[in-house]
Formats: C-alpha cells, sequence, structure tokens
C-alpha cells in the first residue's frame, strides 16, 4: 500500500479488504476501544516489560482456523467461474499479474509457520467497563486469576509501525464467497484507478488482501468473542528492528516470537503506544484473589508510569460459574 498517502491507502482497503473498512468505521462509529483477555500473570508481564507477543499460529489453537480459512479460498479459487472472473479483472492492470498473485499467496501458504505472526484482541463497548465479557472470562477457565488490559486507539498515523490489524471474519462458505466477489467486483469498477499505481502496491495488497483473509476467517459459531487480530508478516511488510525478534519457550515449547514495543518511537514518528497513553484501564477478572491482584496491579502500573492507576482498575463481579 501507499502508505504515505492515507487517501490512496483508504481507498486500496475499501477496494481489497471490505469487511476490514466497514468494521474501522464501525468501530469509530461506535466510540469503541479494544480489550485483551489474558491472564493475570501476562498481563503483568506486558505491563513490566512493555511488551505484546505475537506467535505463530503454529504454536497456537488458532492454526487449525486458519487452515481452514485457506482451504475456504482454495474452494473459492477451484470454482472455475470464480478464478476466471478474478484473472480477468486483475489481468486488466497487467497481463499475467493475477497468476504471479496466487503464486506467491500459495507460497506464503507453504511457509506460513516462518512467515506469520498473531496477537489476539477485542472490541471493547463502553457498557463492558465494569464487568468485562463473560464468554472472554470463561476463555480463561483454568486461570485462577484472569485481566483485561482496555486499550485505547492509537493514531492512525503510525505509518512506519509495520502491523496489520484487521478484524475477524465470521464467515460461513457463502459469505466468504460474497465478500470475494464483491473484492473482485471493485477490481473491475476501479481499474483506472489501480492502473495509476504502481505494481508492487497493487500486486502486495492483493497478495496480503487474501493472507487477511485466511489469517482472519473463523466459524461463525465464534462472533461474540468481536476478535481482531494483529499481524506481522516479517517477509512481506516493510520491517525495522522496532519490532523484536526472540526466541521464548512457552509451556515448553521453545519458539519464535516477535513482541510490539508498548512505547512512542521519535525516529520513526511512532505515537501513541506509550503504556501511558495506550491503557485505559485493566479489568480484574472473577476470582477469589481480587485484593492481592489489585496491589499487584497498583505496583505494575505506577512503575509503568500510568498515574491515577488505582482509579483504572476495576474488579469484575460478573458471576462465573466453573
Amino acid at each position: 500500500m501507499d502508505l504515505e498517502n492515507p487517501e490512496k491507502t483508504e481507498r486500496l482497503e475499501q477496494i481489497f479488504m471490505p469487511h476490514l473498512a466497514i468494521n474501522k468505521e464501525k468501530l469509530a462509529n461506535e466510540n469503541n476501544k479494544f480489550v485483551h483477555y489474558t491472564s493475570a500473570e501476562n498481563a503483568i508481564n506486558i505491563l513490566n516489560s512493555k511488551r505484546l507477543w505475537m506467535r505463530s499460529p503454529s504454536c497456537m489453537n488458532d492454526y487449525m482456523e486458519i487452515s481452514h480459512g485457506h482451504q475456504q479460498l482454495v474452494r473459492f479459487f477451484n470454482t472455475k467461474e470464480h478464478r476466471e472472473r478474478f484473472v480477468a479483472a486483475i489481468d486488466s492492470y497487467e497481463e499475467g499479474i493475477a497468476e504471479e498473485i496466487l503464486n506467491g499467496f500459495d507460497e506464503w501458504w507453504s511457509k506460513i509457520q516462518n512467515d506469520t505472526f498473531i496477537a489476539s484482541i477485542s472490541t471493547h463497548s463502553i457498557t463492558e467497563d465494569l464487568h468485562g465479557r463473560l464468554s472472554m472470562w470463561r476463555a480463561y477457565g483454568d486461570q485462577s486469576a484472569k485481566a483485561a488490559l482496555v486499550l485505547n486507539n492509537p493514531p492512525k498515523q503510525n505509518k512506519n509501525i509495520g502491523l496489520i490489524l484487521s478484524p475477524a471474519a465470521y464467515f460461513t462458505y457463502e459469505e466468504l464467497e460474497e465478500e470475494l466477489i464483491t473484492i473482485i467486483t471493485s477490481m473491475e469498477q476501479n481499474i483506472d484507478f489501480l492502473k495509476s499505481l504502481d505494481k508492487e502496491a497493487v500486486f502486495g495488497t492483493t497478495i496480503v488482501s487474501l493472507i487477511i483473509l485466511a489469517v482472519c476467517l473463523k466459524h461463525p459459531g465464534f462472533r461474540e468473542e468481536q476478535e481482531w487480530r494483529i499481524i506481522y508478516l516479517p517477509r512481506m511488510t516493510n520491517s525495522n528492528s522496532w519490532i523484536e525478534k526472540s526466541v521464548e519457550t512457552i509451556a515448553g515449547v521453545p519458539q519464535v516470537v516477535y513482541k510490539i514495543p508498548l512505547e512512542n518511537n521519535e525516529d520513526l514518528e511512532i505515537t501513541g503506544l506509550d503504556l501511558a497513553e495506550i491503557i485505559d484501564k485493566v479489568l480484574i477478572g472473577p476470582t477469589q484473589y481480587p485484593l492481592a491482584i489489585f496491589d499487584a496491579f497498583c505496583i505494575a502500573m505506577n512503575e509503568a508510569g500510568i498515574d491515577e492507576h488505582a482509579s483504572k482498575i476495576t474488579i469484575s463481579d460478573i458471576p462465573l460459574r466453573t
């Protein structure tokens, strides 16, 4: 994408990522925030380290979901009329680019274990400020202490951040088919605009739009999670040393992780990510140790430079049956 030109970037999103464009507008109109549900231990680690980890789907429960997303896309493009229409639409930009794009997508899939890293957050409504979301607390039912970090939305102008933020797509196959046909129709209707862009922008945006669909496609039964995924593609996205790479052992499994610094970076013009700016509040989940956890978060938030930290911590009293 032409990240130097917000208008072109927005138009490319509307053409190739309509689900993303619609949900970004909805997020803004409803004035929602984001939230990261996790264990209390991990929430404290995030505050202490000022880092949010992204992991490979191959080491997470999400791997089968992404496999499902890829299979659904393959199903779409194996339908003769769909493939022919997609090829005709994008080849109107440049003859042969469609096959390059589809081959590039297949190459990404073959390297998914090394090329894709994600972190999950959810939308957060003001109505959830006191109690959080019951289904998300239940997702950490085996944890004696749970927490949720409510996050303010970072500024849009962070063009050097190198990350993709996209909502989960809780699509049936028919809904995925409709989404892809909408994309093809938009390509056809906006071919003159696409021809005004360089090949790298069109090629990269088309592949990334397919990857986002594969990575973010989830079963409709999970819709209440309202998940968004932070996606990092180190071999495809403009990478920089700001995003940190390390080897960590998680649940006994050594693995590569990438870490998002929750800090501003003047050199890269990254703003709004400092913990004092991005943390709106902390919700402590249902637990038998609320006061001990409250005290721990007070200390961690104070050391992280978050002012008035005590007023930003809420203990959820939502009934949680175990």
